[in-house]
């Protein structure tokens, strides 16, 4: 993950890198897909988490 922004608070935006992609398969994995191949992420915190790690939200945002 990155920090992708930071707002007036100075708090950090939170998100994967740009060139990942995220996919969700419920009760699977979240999916990190990329050119060079693609991550699984089991649980279902992965599969709630991953698609809030967007780069628009801020820690707090991401844990509300």
């Amino acid at each position: 993950m990155t920090r992708t922004g930071r707002h007036r608070g100075g708090t950090g935006f939170i998100g994967f890198k740009s060139h990942l992609r995220v996919t969700v398969v419920p009760g699977e994995a979240a999916y990190l897909l990329s050119q060079r191949g693609v991550t699984a992420l089991r649980g279902h915190a992965a599969q709630v988490l991953a698609p809030l790690l967007d780069g628009t939200r801020d820690r707090e945002a991401v844990l509300r």
